[in-house]
Parts: structure tokens; sequence; C-alpha cells
């Protein structure tokens, strides 16, 4: 599970990097919109929002896995696992 997030946050970082440049001014971050974006306009926007949500899914797809295949293993045997 520790290595999926990792690959998650990988992508989610990769996909802010496609929307936002990051100047660093006196030690004040300021955010931008990627040029892409701005001359791609509405459909860049699109593109940008299919992406998020896509990864969201996947996201959401397969931790909902992880639960239901833990819920799976626990009730099979729920005095195999000690608490934390």
């Amino acid at each position: 599970m520790l290595e999926f997030q990792k690959q998650h946050t990988i992508k989610v970082n990769k996909l802010l990097m496609k929307m936002f440049k990051i100047n660093i001014t006196d030690a004040n971050p300021v955010l931008k919109l990627q040029p892409a974006i701005k001359a791609g306009g509405k459909d860049a926007i699109n593109k940008i929002g299919v992406e998020a949500h896509d990864l969201l899914m996947d996201y959401y797809l397969k931790s909902e896995a992880f639960y239901i295949r833990g819920v799976t293993l626990f009730s099979a045997n729920p005095n195999a696992y000690e608490a934390v």
C-alpha cells in the first residue's frame, strides 16, 4: 500500500507541474499557470480536468480494492492480526 501511495503522489505532482509554474522570489513561492494552459484556453483546462478525474478514479478504485481485501482477510481470521 505504501508503494501504491508513493506512485500516486508522483503522478499527482507531475499533474501539478503540468498545471503550474512555481516562481520563488524573496523566499515567497508564487504559483502561475503554465504557459501551455494559458495558450490552450478552455480545451487545455478541460484536458487537465480529465487527467485529474482519471487519477482520482484510479486512486479511489484501487483504495477500495485494498479495503475490501483487508476486510476479507480479517473476516476470514480475525485473531490472526495484532492491534497496533
